[in-house]
């Protein structure tokens, strides 16, 4: 079976709960993760042995990821949303 790779964008609070949840599926791969602030998108990389961080421009732009997930808080959530809707 293929894996699914996703990215997670927002690496704030909820991250580690969906880092588990998403790893509770042999099907989803976590291929990378991004995040404003840099150096935090790299902390929760390590400390969840992810294997890249970028930016969301460049996750969003990745054709092996399938799935964006959006963690975003409230006031970048509808840009970045309409940035994965679009593709862009």
């Amino acid at each position: 079976m293929e894996k699914v790779k996703i990215g997670i964008i927002g690496t704030g609070n909820i991250f580690g709960a969906y880092v588990r949840g998403c790893r509770a599926f042999d099907i989803l791969e976590i291929a990378a993760c991004a995040d404003l602030y840099r150096d935090a998108a790299e902390a929760k990389a390590k400390e969840f042995d992810l294997p890249r961080v970028c930016s969301v421009e460049e996750l969003l732009a990745d054709p092996e990821i399938r799935i964006a997930v959006n963690l975003t808080i409230p006031k970048a959530h509808a840009e970045i949303s309409l940035a994965i809707i679009e593709g862009t």
